[in-house]
C-alpha cells in the first residue's frame, strides 16, 4: 500500500478524508493491511486482500480517538 502524506493527521482530519471517499489507516496499527472506509454512514475497517465488499465493525479506542498518526492510502 502506499500512504500519502499530509503532515499530522488526528480523528477529525480522519472523518474528513473518508468522507471524500479516501481510505485511512494508521501508522500504529500492527496490521498494515486494515484501513477505514465508510460504508452504510458508519466507519468500517476493511482489510486489503479480502472481497471489496467485506467490512468489519470497527471499534473505535481512545488511543484512535486521539491518536495523530493517520495516514491516506
Amino acid at each position: 500500500m502506499v500512504c500519502e502524506t499530509i503532515g499530522i493527521m488526528t480523528f477529525t482530519d480522519l472523518v474528513k478524508e473518508v468522507l471524500l471517499g479516501k481510505h485511512i489507516t494508521r501508522t500504529g496499527w500492527e496490521d498494515k493491511r486494515h484501513y477505514i472506509v465508510l460504508r452504510d454512514f458508519l466507519l468500517q475497517l476493511h482489510k486489503a486482500g479480502e472481497d471489496k465488499d467485506t467490512t468489519h465493525p470497527w471499534i473505535v479506542s481512545e488511543e484512535d480517538l486521539t491518536a495523530q498518526d493517520w495516514e491516506v492510502i
